[in-house]
């Protein structure tokens, strides 16, 4: 496991890109680069902009597609209410959703979130709506009239921003993960390796991310042999790596459901239940895979 991964910042069109080297997803210094850059001053604005009631608290809308229990969104969601609880100023209300949206809503379900969100803050008057990763991105802008017209938004840890229309008022860090460098610190690790297999489960995040590996590793070293395991079970994906031969290198790039339709929504769990032996490595991007192969 890699566990030094630097962050490259760059920004183009109001937008702040983040390039993850190696295999950890740095997500605390990622949301303080996000605060500092981009909340705390259109929490300013705000302020600036109600100054006949200079105390009023800022609502924030915090808004999540995924389960409350991913460990990253723990995280995140820790990191960036400390970090901005911690600024000078108004006290800042936070709100939460925690969507946990299936991986293709329909548009009964897509209607009745619409009206639920626009029930829930059609009262409140929210000063700034922070999506965290592309999913809660589009729902920001696909439900920005319900949650308040003209609410600035900014998003973080969005793999594919540039897919949206974002008007002039959104604004956020893309993240980027480098998934040749990861490979590469892998074959550092582990020079005798001859395959890869690449691992995923079959969640729309999984199979985005599986892309981008298959993308990513077509330019990989002409010697080394690659295999995509994905639409199985978590029992079939483990039987399968328990017969891989010495020389192996297991990248698992997400895998939040399976074939059982279960939602694993804590990565330790599929890293748990693999087996691993001293010939065949298990690595991934984030630290829940740390010291599980």
């Amino acid at each position: 496991m890699c566990r030094d991964a630097p962050g490259a910042v760059t920004r183009s069109d109001g937008v702040l890109h983040w390039e993850l080297r190696g295999a950890r997803v740095p997500s605390m210094r990622l949301i303080r680069v996000v605060v500092a850059a981009l909340v705390w001053p259109l929490l300013g604005w705000a302020g600036a902009a109600t100054a006949a009631d200079p105390d009023r608290p800022r609502h924030v809308l915090l808004l999540y597609a995924e389960s409350r229990l991913l460990p990253a969104i723990v995280e995140g969601d820790t990191t960036f209410r400390s970090t901005v609880a911690s600024s000078p100023g108004a006290p800042v209300v936070f709100h939460t959703e925690f969507l946990d949206l299936p991986p293709t809503p329909s548009a009964a379900y897509r209607q009745r979130l619409r009206d639920l969100l626009r029930v829930k803050y059609q009262d409140v008057h929210l000063d700034l709506i922070m999506a965290f990763a592309s999913r809660a991105l589009r729902i920001a802008l696909d439900h920005r009239d319900e949650l308040g017209p003209g609410v600035p938004i900014v998003f973080a840890a969005a793999d594919s921003p540039g897919d949206l229309e974002l008007p002039t008022d959104v604004t956020g860090v893309q993240m980027m993960i480098s998934m040749m460098d990861t490979l590469e610190a892998a074959l550092r690790l582990q020079p005798e390796t001859r395959r890869v297999v690449v691992v995923a489960g079959t969640g729309g995040l999984d199979q985005r991310w599986l892309a981008a590996a298959r993308t990513a590793f077509a330019d990989a070293p002409a010697h080394l042999e690659f295999a995509y395991v994905t639409d199985l079970s978590l029992e079939a994906v483990a039987a399968k790596l328990a017969a891989l031969p010495d020389g192996t290198i297991v990248l698992l790039v997400a895998f939040l459901r399976d074939t059982d339709g279960r939602n694993l929504s804590t990565p330790e769990r599929p890293c748990r239940d693999w087996p691993s032996h001293r010939g065949c490595r298990s690595m991934g991007w984030g630290a829940p895979s740390w010291g599980r192969g």
